[in-house]
């Protein structure tokens, strides 16, 4: 007899403290996974999901940001996971870096 887990393909969701960008910005994040999705903050626009662990701890992290920089990046290079990165804020954006 099959498991459930054999055939089933749903998508997991991401675990994690919550965090908001403010609390990350600067410092060097592992970018464990992300995904976009609608907001539910903001009717018509898209949201990042992103899961992450500081560098060098094991704990893992989300933040969620309608961030269109951010959400072309990911798009961009979203099969590159898990990377180093610092999110920071230039102007009225947020970027990789």
């Amino acid at each position: 007899m099959k498991r459930f887990s054999d055939f089933a393909s749903d998508e997991i969701g991401l675990v994690g403290k919550k965090l908001t960008m403010l609390d990350i910005l600067g410092k060097p994040i592992i970018v464990t996974a992300g995904r976009i999705a609608a907001s539910k903050a903001v009717k018509g626009k898209q949201c990042l999901q992103l899961q992450f662990t500081f560098d060098g701890e094991e704990e893992p992290f989300v933040v969620f940001t309608n961030s269109s920089v951010l959400i072309k990046q990911m798009t961009k290079y979203g099969e590159e996971v898990p990377f180093l990165a610092t999110i920071e804020k230039h102007g009225a954006y947020y970027t990789f870096s």
